[in-house]
C-alpha cells in the first residue's frame, strides 16, 4: 500500500496495524459514516482530484480505495519495507 494513503488512513481511522488492502468499513470499526466523509475529503485534497457521488459510495475497502485513485490516474507507490 502507498505510504501517504496508509498515512492518510491511520490519520483518520487510527493507527490500524491491521489495515491491509482487504480492509473495509465491515472490518475496521471505526470506519463509520464520518470516517467515510473524511476519508473522501482527504482522498480528493490529497490527490487533487474530483469524485462523483458514484465514486464516494464505491469507496468501502482499501482496494477499493486503490482501485479508484488509479482510475483518476494517480500512480501509487508500494511501501519499501
Amino acid at each position: 500500500m502507498d505510504a501517504n494513503l496508509r498515512e492518510l488512513l491511520e490519520s483518520i481511522l487510527g493507527n490500524c496495524q491491521e489495515l491491509k488492502l482487504n480492509s473495509s468499513y465491515e472490518t475496521i470499526p471505526q470506519w463509520d459514516s464520518l470516517a467515510q466523509v473524511n476519508i473522501t475529503a482527504g482522498l480528493e485534497d490529497m490527490y487533487s482530484i474530483s469524485l462523483t457521488i458514484d465514486e464516494i459510495a464505491e469507496l468501502k475497502s482499501v482496494t477499493s480505495i486503490i482501485a479508484t485513485l488509479e482510475k483518476h490516474g494517480v500512480v501509487l507507490k508500494p511501501e519499501s519495507k
